[in-house]
This record gives C-alpha cells, sequence and structure tokens, in this order.
C-alpha cells in the first residue's frame, strides 16, 4: 500500500492533469468555436486583407497575396485546424487550400465567379460566389443579373464578397455604381471575368 503522502501526491497530479486538459479544450473552443474577428483573419493570410465575409457560419477571405507571390488575388474560406502551420502549433483557423487565385488589376473594378470555394472541383450544391477589386472609390454598389432579374450589394475599396443565394449557375451580366446610380464599370469593359469560373489555385 502506498503511503497517504504519495497518495496524495498522485492525486494533486491527476487533479492538475485534469484541470490542464479543461483548460486546453476551453481554449480549442474559444479558439475554433466562432469564426475569428477581421483582424485575427487578416494575420491568418499573410497578405493584404480585401475581403471578410461569414455565411453559415463559415468565413470567406478575399486578400492579395505577397509581390513575391506574384500579388495574387486569392479567395478561400478558412477551416478550423488542430495544428496551426504558424507558431506555435496549436488549434487555429488557416485556410482551406481549395482557392480560387486570380492576377491582380488596375481597372476600376474586377469581378470573378468562384463556384465551389474550398472543395476540390467544381461540382457542388453551393450557391455562387463572387469576388473581386474595388479601385474606384466613386464605387459605391454592386449590380448583379441572375436571370431576368438585377440583385444590388453595398460595396466598398478595397475589395467584395458576395454570394448569389438561391442560386447555382453563372451571371449573365454585372456592372458597378455610383452613389448616382451611374454606372462607372460593366462586364461590357476590360477586363471581364464573369462569363466563365474562374481558375482555381
Amino acid at each position: 500500500m502506498r503511503p497517504p503522502s504519495r497518495r496524495l501526491a498522485v492525486g494533486s497530479v491527476v487533479v492538475v492533469g485534469l484541470v490542464l486538459v479543461c483548460v486546453a479544450l476551453a481554449g480549442v473552443r474559444d479558439a475554433l468555436g466562432r469564426p475569428p474577428e477581421r483582424g485575427r483573419a487578416a494575420a491568418i493570410t499573410h497578405g493584404e486583407l480585401l475581403a471578410y465575409e461569414v455565411w453559415d457560419g463559415v468565413p470567406h477571405i478575399l486578400f492579395r497575396g505577397s509581390p513575391f507571390a506574384g500579388g495574387r488575388i486569392v479567395f478561400d474560406h478558412l477551416i478550423p485546424g488542430w495544428i496551426s502551420i504558424d507558431w506555435p502549433p496549436t488549434p487555429a483557423w488557416q485556410l482551406s487550400g481549395f482557392w480560387y487565385a486570380v492576377g491582380p488589376t488596375d481597372a476600376p473594378a474586377s469581378l470573378h465567379v468562384a463556384r465551389c470555394t474550398g472543395i476540390m472541383g467544381e461540382a457542388c450544391d453551393k450557391a455562387t460566389e463572387l469576388f473581386g477589386q474595388v479601385n474606384a472609390p466613386s464605387i459605391v454598389a454592386l449590380e448583379v443579373r441572375v436571370g431576368a432579374a438585377w440583385r444590388r450589394y453595398p460595396v466598398a475599396p478595397p475589395g467584395v464578397a458576395v454570394r448569389l443565394d438561391g442560386f447555382r449557375g453563372t451571371p449573365t451580366d454585372y456592372r458597378w455604381l455610383d452613389t448616382n446610380g451611374r454606372v462607372v464599370w460593366s462586364s461590357g469593359q476590360s477586363p471581364s471575368h464573369v462569363v466563365k469560373p474562374s481558375p482555381r489555385k
């Protein structure tokens, strides 16, 4: 039989261990239980954050990559990971890796189609998502033609990410508007990328 002092020491170690496990689990819950704030999301990309949206609890992020990597515009969603690729290797949100990436533009605005963000391939049962740059300060709205109707979304520089709820195809037209409803840029002007899905990474 172990002496009382030894049993007490072992019991104390077990209790401390259980407390540490509970604290660790609470930290994981706090870190991954809800989408990260915009500032934290920006830090994940190691680039310039252009737009950040959360749809159905899933954070979507648009950013400009490092100039050393070509400065491409990347659209992806974040997933919870048990081991971060950054230091320290703790549970953290990270990019899915199944993103859309396009070259940057100095046009007033650009728009690209993302059918299946975060999924390999283009076959998915998700609403179509759009992303792009907004470079002209005068642009305040994006109108997208879906079928016979136009849908309007408020936007602002430097970028935009929108989801076309209930629509799983490719929009037929789009235009960028100023505060007076005048067209600043449209699909009829170059560059226009809305007519086909954007390339994957």
